[in-house]
């Protein structure tokens, strides 16, 4: 498997903690090292960024998996944002929450199509249709005035327990 964002770079002087090598597993010789994914520069050290060494095949993928989760959990939170929206827009009889509608709706869509790149298609779409539901009605109950029900609060555990259930049982 290989990333376009991830290419080879050469290691000038870069300080990585050693909580980093611990967690990483291995020491940086040059050629395990895939790439440097830069996080921060430190204030005390201008000529030495902090970063993260990523190794050779296994923490690549982990991290290319990371950021399609990531992406996964932003379309959930963007189709949340749409219906509570779509609520405002009143069937897109108003125009500034109908614009605004249309914007998350393109986001959530976006988002669940960059992360279909790496995750398959069955758990990404149960997982974001999940977060988005439980979400809409966390909302709709805290917001909205809608009902507490028992039954309710408890389909919406039941929804979170099969998001968890989705990502514990995927394999890279």
């Amino acid at each position: 498997m290989s990333c376009k964002y991830l290419e080879r770079i050469e290691i000038a002087h870069l300080w990585v903690p050693s909580w980093a090598h611990n967690a990483l597993n291995f020491e940086p010789n040059g050629k395990d090292t895939v790439a440097i994914l830069l996080l921060a520069s430190s204030p005390l050290q201008r000529s030495a960024p902090f970063g993260i060494l990523i190794k050779k095949d296994f923490y690549h993928r982990r991290w290319v998996m990371s950021i399609a989760w990531v992406f996964l959990i932003l379309a959930g939170f963007f189709e949340i944002c749409f219906t509570i929206s779509l609520k405002y827009s009143q069937g897109f009889s108003k125009i500034m929450p109908s614009i605004i509608t249309v914007i998350f709706i393109v986001l959530s869509f976006f988002s669940v199509a960059q992360s279909m790149k790496t995750i398959p298609i069955g758990t990404a779409y149960a997982v974001w249709a999940g977060i988005g539901a439980a979400g809409t009605v966390t909302c709709g109950m805290i917001f909205f005035g809608d009902s507490y029900h028992i039954i309710r609060l408890l389909s919406i555990v039941l929804i979170i327990i099969g998001i968890i259930g989705l990502k514990l049982a995927h394999v890279d």
